[in-house]
């Protein structure tokens, strides 16, 4: 007999697509090609009650929060189980970046000692202007707390990701271990991509970001950090995210030089950048762990992520896989990305770890957690 379950998201999921869309996508893609499953997809919690004959409603999500409890509610009064993939990480730098963004303030380098003070008065000015949900707030942890604890099952895509959410919203972390499922994040099987020489530029040896280029991915301090070493090519992949930062970017590239931008590609296009690169850098101020990040470690690129702060270094093993560096520091960015090109741990994946973030893997897992609350 065929299991349905729902897929719940944000109502713009499909308009302005993100991580979470992808994920959710991607899930439903495996789930159904592995399971004898079919999966509906709902964008309203109205949607959900016409359909009587589903058991488990899978939702993605808990920044949109009050859509995902309208969810929640809906589940609970028609008798439906709850999963929840959280999709979270601490959002204390990206919030503080933010905020500096748009006060211009594009400079990041050693401004990490002022993030507590300027995030508290910007809760505060919350407060007093009557935003009472806004990040980091009472209200805005209650409401996490109460889609926590009332989902059957708990879907994180790493350990550390569980922690994050048990300590940020005051649950003892083994009550969310009970009922979670760790799903890693995962990516397509790049040996079955038929894989063409795509590049548009005549350079080698190269330091390659993939990511939208906005303040939160931190393209700024990667010119900065190499301004001195016009010798070593840059290529940024990836759309405008933030306007005003693009064009302080590309003031600073176009200083240095030997910097390039091709814009969005798709990826298939992607995987001759990552094998032709002698290092990838994703010095973000918030992944949980970066698409790109893992689709370079599987084509063989050296890479350098962002401390265990910013990103699942040990869930992922970047730590073992990758070099490290303080997003904020433009001289431990420059280190990282050197020590990276000069002295390369020349990873050959073991294939156990491949199929380990492959989307099978995590549909896999998926499927196991639903049979957990069908018994």
């Amino acid at each position: 007999m065929t299991l349905k379950v729902i897929f719940a998201n944000r109502k713009d999921c499909f308009d302005r697509m993100g991580g979470d869309t992808v994920q959710m996508m991607k899930t439903k893609e495996h789930l159904e090609e592995q399971y004898d499953i079919e999966v509906i997809y709902c964008t309203s919690p109205q949607e959900i009650e016409k359909y009587k004959d589903v058991s488990i409603v899978h939702i993605f999500n808990i920044q949109t929060i009050e859509q995902t409890l309208e969810y929640i509610e809906v589940c609970k009064k028609n008798g439906k189980k709850v999963a929840l993939s959280t999709i979270y990480w601490d959002l204390s730098h990206a919030y503080y970046i933010d905020l500096l963004s748009k006060l211009k303030v594009f400079n990041m380098d050693n401004l990490s000692k002022y993030k507590n003070v300027c995030n508290k008065v910007r809760m505060n000015v919350s407060k007093v202007i009557g935003k009472t949900k806004t990040y980091g707030t009472d209200t805005y942890k209650e409401l996490r707390r109460k889609a926590l604890i009332d989902a059957d099952i708990l879907l994180p895509n790493s350990a550390e990701e569980l922690g994050i959410v048990a300590n940020e919203f005051g649950i003892p972390k083994e009550i969310l271990e009970e009922k979670a499922f760790l799903v890693p994040n995962a990516i397509e099987n790049k040996e079955k991509v038929d894989i063409r020489n795509s590049s548009s530029i005549n350079v080698e040896g190269y330091i390659l970001q993939v990511g939208r280029i906005e303040p939160i991915k931190n393209q700024l301090n990667v010119v900065k950090a190499m301004f001195e070493d016009k010798e070593i090519p840059i290529v940024f992949i990836g759309r405008i995210g933030n306007e005003a930062y693009y064009k302080e970017v590309i003031k600073l590239a176009e200083k240095r030089g030997n910097v390039f931008f091709l814009g969005e590609l798709s990826h298939d296009d992607l995987i001759d950048y990552y094998q032709k690169a002698k290092v990838h850098i994703l010095p973000s101020f918030r992944e949980s762990p970066g698409l790109s990040t893992l689709e370079a470690l599987w084509c063989g690129t050296e890479i350098v992520v962002a401390t265990p702060e910013y990103c699942p270094v040990h869930f992922y093993k970047f730590d073992k896989y990758g070099h490290q560096c303080d997003p904020y520091d433009v001289k431990s960015i420059r280190e990282s990305i050197l020590t990276a090109m000069e002295n390369p741990k020349n990873v050959e994946l073991p294939d156990a770890y491949k199929h380990y973030i492959s989307y099978e893997n995590a549909a896999n897992i998926t499927y196991s957690s639903y049979q957990s609350i069908l018994i």
